[in-house]
């Protein structure tokens, strides 16, 4: 740790010496691909014939062009600079940010907003404003051309894009040969399915997870958090699947066992009721 004005002298030097560095690179690269280039394009010495007025007017024309061309990159090469220099350096870390109060709560883990429907709280007020668009005001920015379902984000629109009107699928699985259409979902797979390490422990009770975001679900079973909202009613829900069970109530939608003409507006209670009521069917399928 060092103090602000020896981290304000540290962050000029830096910067200064950076921005001469990638500076005087930058321009040497530039020179010598120009040298290269015209080597490449000059003819032997031995087939030179004479020279006309017209074409040395016409060599100087490609270098004033070639000169204009260094002149011109390495302008960008300056203003490419001198946004590397803009950043600072993280005392914690060492890496250069451009904004360095946010990158710090990486760190520190702090969360000063706070979501006024929820307990969830944000390192950022961007991450926050995108949060109560999406899972409490339920803002639909974009919607699907082909079968006009509307999404809250566009990261949602194009996994739906990838996952239902994609005609093919890209990401292979090498134990089991099954197809994805996302990275992600082939590493969730790979995790899930072929890999037994439990490495994410409950703080709490101590259960090993495989994920992050499963043990982040699990710790709420610990706490009072309930970030899932229903949109028909006041009830509030933990996990993403048990929110959505619950709207399924409000549509009329009901669950008919197979053997029996009993009804559930839950499919986790008819899973349940043929476990107690229908056992043989259970032992039959296992």
């Amino acid at each position: 740790m060092v103090c602000e004005e020896c981290d304000s002298t540290v962050n000029k030097f830096v910067a200064f010496r950076a921005l001469c560095a990638k500076t005087d690179d930058y321009f040497r690269k530039l020179v010598t691909e120009a040298l290269a280039e015209n080597d490449e394009t000059q003819a032997p010495p031995n087939e030179t014939a004479i020279v006309g007025e017209t074409e040395v007017q016409h060599n100087q024309l490609e270098e004033s062009e070639t000169v204009t061309n260094l002149r011109a990159a390495a302008k960008e090469g300056k203003q490419t600079v001198a946004e590397d220099a803009s950043k600072k350096l993280c005392d914690i870390c060492g890496a250069f940010v451009a904004e360095l109060n946010g990158h710090r709560r990486v760190h520190t883990k702090e969360a000063p907003y706070a979501c006024d429907y929820c307990s969830i709280r944000m390192t950022h007020k961007s991450n926050l404003l995108r949060h109560i668009d999406s899972v409490h005001l339920k803002r639909i920015i974009k919607r699907c051309e082909q079968c006009d379902k509307g999404f809250t984000s566009y990261f949602s629109y194009g996994s739906h894009m990838r996952s239902h009107h994609s005609t093919e699928k890209k990401y292979e699985c090498k134990t089991c040969c099954k197809k994805f259409n996302h990275h992600s979902s082939l590493w969730l797979h790979n995790i899930r399915t072929h890999q037994d390490e439990r490495k994410y422990k409950c703080t709490t009770c101590g259960l090993p997870w495989k994920t992050k975001e499963s043990l982040r679900t699990h710790e709420r079973s610990h706490s009072s958090e309930q970030p899932y909202a229903c949109q028909h009613c006041p009830k509030r829900f933990k996990t993403r699947y048990g929110w959505k069970s619950h709207e399924l109530t409000h549509t009329g939608i009901v669950f008919s066992c197979q053997l029996c003409n009993k009804t559930f507006r839950y499919k986790t209670l008819i899973n349940a009721h043929i476990r107690k009521a229908h056992p043989e069917a259970t032992a039959t399928s296992s």
